[in-house]
């Protein structure tokens, strides 16, 4: 798995143009392995790193570098309660398709409440129309009940949580990952 978010990091570093935002927080993001790609990568970005309490406390270990002192808060809760506010940028990669979707409405509207007027939303999720993607939505199904939205469905839910889809950014990933871009509407 370690070696999956390393390549994906460095893909959605690569993809997406992050220097001209703030504080971007990576909701789900386990032990901060993406935030800490782009937190190396963009000196003057700040990051939050907001999963489950027992989760956020393994990424301590990561952010003690020196690199990342004062530029990046942990912080442990609940998404499906409420999300950090502060950010310009908001990333689930490879959370929104771990969701049903009314765990996914919960989710997208909890980050628009927390999200400045200018903010952005970043969903990278692998493409479902990929071969890798058929493989992964087949066993979301199996494991959790959920499944890889098509652009049609996430746009859908965008616009049930107040988002508006700009646009969607293929990446170099070999896991077929896709950016998915909302802005609030």
């Amino acid at each position: 798995m370690s070696d999956l978010t390393t390549e994906e990091g460095l893909a959605i570093r690569d993809t997406y143009d992050f220097a001209h935002y703030q504080t971007v927080v990576d909701i789900g993001g386990a032990r901060g392995g993406l935030l800490a790609i782009l937190l190396q990568a963009f000196p003057s970005l700040e990051g939050i790193l907001f999963d489950l309490p027992t989760v956020v406390e393994g990424a301590q270990m990561v952010f003690r570098a020196e690199t990342f002192r004062g530029r990046c808060q942990l912080v442990g809760g609940d998404f499906l309660v409420t999300v950090p506010a502060g950010g310009d940028l908001y990333i689930l990669k490879r959370v929104l398709v771990d969701r049903t979707d009314d765990e996914a409405r919960t989710l997208l509207t909890n980050i628009r409440r927390a999200m400045a007027p200018q903010g952005r939303l970043l969903v990278a999720d692998p493409d479902s129309r990929s071969p890798y993607g058929k493989l992964y939505d087949m066993l979301m199904l199996m494991v959790s009940g959920s499944r890889l939205r098509t652009d049609a469905e996430v746009q859908a839910l965008f616009a049930q949580t107040g988002f508006t889809l700009t646009r969607a950014i293929e990446t170099q990933a070999s896991t077929a990952l896709r950016l998915l871009e909302g802005v609030p509407a």
